[in-house]
């Protein structure tokens, strides 16, 4: 096994689910499937004994939640990239996930290709959250983003958090915009410290809260710096 690969568990019950995520993973050059589990239980010892990089969670297992475990393995383990995995996003699950510590929070429905660019995306400590599932973490997030807030924000910035919010990279938002890649990440840091939040992930949601960009209907992952 080369060391590059990127070592994942699968902790589903629907074997049909796995059999997919396996398929997916085995075909990435750069990533092996090590172990899978189908309850909490099971998925914990999987997860202590082999020590992966990556989880793949089902959000609902038969003894308990994917957040339950998340915090859990976490606890032990906080370098650990955990990805939720559900069939339809809920507004209180997405908000419990995110505080848990999940990096990823997909669905089950996503593209192969967005799944395998997502853990490579994860691992590299960027959060990625599909457009369906941004689009429902607005309902549960505090309250309208206040206009005060966007006023605080320059014309330059209000453009780079919707670019954001449209999961652009900084080397798209630079050719987009014409801008150097360092004076776009200076701007993306700018903007994240205005609004008072803590990556790029919870921009792009206060960015759909002050209607700067509508997600396209396709998955596509929040993209980091």
């Amino acid at each position: 096994m080369s060391e590059k690969e990127i070592r994942v568990v699968l902790v589903d019950d629907h074997q049909v689910v796995v059999a997919g995520l396996r398929a997916t993973i085995e075909a990435q050059p750069d990533m092996i499937v090590i172990g899978q589990a189908n309850t909490m239980a099971e998925g914990q010892m999987v997860i202590d004994d082999l020590k992966p990089d990556v989880v793949l969670l089902d959000l609902h297992l038969p003894d308990g939640d994917g957040i339950q475990l998340t915090r859990a393995i976490l606890g032990v383990n906080p370098k650990l990239t955990v990805i939720l995995l559900t069939v339809a996003p809920s507004p209180t699950y997405v908000s419990r996930a995110v505080e848990a510590g999940v990096r990823g929070y997909l669905l089950k429905t996503t593209a192969p290709e967005v799944i395998a660019g997502s853990i490579r995306l994860c691992r590299l400590g960027v959060a990625v959250l599909t457009a369906g599932v941004l689009r429902e973490s607005v309902l549960v997030s505090a309250g309208p983003t206040s206009p005060d807030v966007r006023a605080r924000l320059t014309p330059r910035e209000l453009e780079v958090l919707r670019l954001v919010a449209l999961g652009r990279r900084n080397a798209e938002i630079s050719e987009q915009l014409g801008l150097a890649q360092v004076t776009v990440k200076k701007y993306v840091q700018s903007v994240i410290q205005k609004l008072g939040v803590q990556d790029r992930t919870q921009a792009a949601l206060s960015a759909l809260q002050l209607g700067l960009a509508e997600l396209p209907e396709t998955g596509t992952p929040s993209k980091g710096v």
